[in-house]
């Protein structure tokens, strides 16, 4: 790593700063203009030769300033970047929202995936890891009233899966016992892999024989553990990329709406997540897929107690406010880890 002077890490701050602003080359005259750096327009312009020469900046055009390289964005971001945080109003709406009761998983998910892309301004993904290698650990049936059943699915690594299930007939607590105690029988030790359709008709068997047959709740058992192996991926704010001036040019613009379709590429970045702890930051070209190595991703592990669950994500361009979305990610990462573990208590 190039040892840099105070002045060049002076200017190097500045010229991001500005470029994530106004999205324009930046000038020397524009940093002696409006940052307090004591030296003349034509120092600063022979300084930001020296970082160009040295990677930190580039120059798009002959006659044009200089913009900041991945390196560049790099070096601030592990160097220079002062720590930020949300503003006390955004912190407030955020757990506000995430304490809204009576949502199963998928919906507190959904509603992340929103947050997460208010707050930033850029896109949100959201990895739900597959569930077939966890383990099944039991079922709860809890009747809220004569026809209104809560079903929790519980697995080895937390809570799975919970809904309000509305039965056509009248059903009692012995009898949703009675269900229950079936199901987790047939069913416990298994990974959810394991549990198949065949499975299932034996249990629906036995419990026909014995007049336990809910077929409202059996169906929401089997559309819960009869998963497919796919990784649920969510966005959120997919629009805000029109926004972005380095999205103008509609073929990066298709590239990149390409990758958002693909799952499997999706889940391949937000796994990443998993290898480190707090927020991992991947810039540009650090990223392995060609179609955003002028975008930046920013994501987090989130967690029911101890178990990493899923991961969630910002995709913005390289010009990203990073300080402001490392903070949005953690910080948002750190409250759905507390709502599911707290649904999982």
């Amino acid at each position: 790593m190039d040892k840099l002077t105070s002045r060049k890490k002076q200017i190097l701050e500045a010229v991001i700063r500005e470029y994530v602003v106004n999205a324009s080359p930046v000038g020397s005259r524009t940093i002696a203009r409006r940052y307090d750096i004591d030296i003349s327009p034509a120092t600063i312009r022979n300084e930001m030769a020296d970082l160009e020469e040295l990677g930190y900046l580039a120059q798009p055009h002959t006659s044009a300033g200089r913009i900041p390289s991945d390196k560049g964005y790099r070096f601030y971001v592990d160097n220079l970047m002062q720590k930020s945080s949300l503003t006390g109003e955004e912190q407030i709406y955020i757990r506000q929202a995430f304490r809204e009761r009576n949502r199963s998983i998928r919906e507190i998910l959904a509603q992340t995936s929103e947050l997460l892309s208010l707050v930033t301004d850029y896109t949100s993904l959201i990895l739900r890891p597959s569930i077939k290698k966890t383990v099944f650990h039991r079922i709860e049936m809890l009747p809220m009233d004569s026809r209104n059943i809560l079903v929790i699915i519980i697995t080895d690594t937390g809570f799975v899966e919970t809904d309000v299930i509305r039965t056509t007939e009248e059903i009692s607590r012995e009898e949703l016992n009675s269900i229950s105690r079936l199901v987790n029988e047939r069913l416990y030790g298994l990974t959810l892999e394991e549990i198949g359709p065949d499975l299932f008709e034996n249990i629906e068997r036995e419990l026909i024989a014995k007049n336990n047959f809910i077929m409202e709740t059996i169906d929401f058992i089997k559309k819960i553990l009869l998963v497919s192996d796919e990784e649920d991926i969510r966005l959120g704010g997919t629009s805000n990329i029109l926004e972005q001036p380095e999205f103008k040019d509609i073929g990066k613009l298709k590239k990149l709406l390409v990758v958002l379709e693909k799952e499997s590429i999706l889940s391949d970045l937000l796994s990443r997540a998993f290898t480190s702890s707090g927020v991992f930051i991947s810039i540009g070209t650090e990223n392995d897929y060609e179609e955003i190595k002028e975008c930046s991703l920013i994501t987090a592990r989130y967690q029911i107690g101890d178990h990493n669950i899923g991961s969630i994500g910002v995709l913005g361009p390289t010009r990203m406010e990073y300080a402001r979305v490392i903070s949005a990610v953690d910080f948002v990462a750190r409250c759905l880890s507390e709502v599911l573990t707290e649904l999982n208590s």
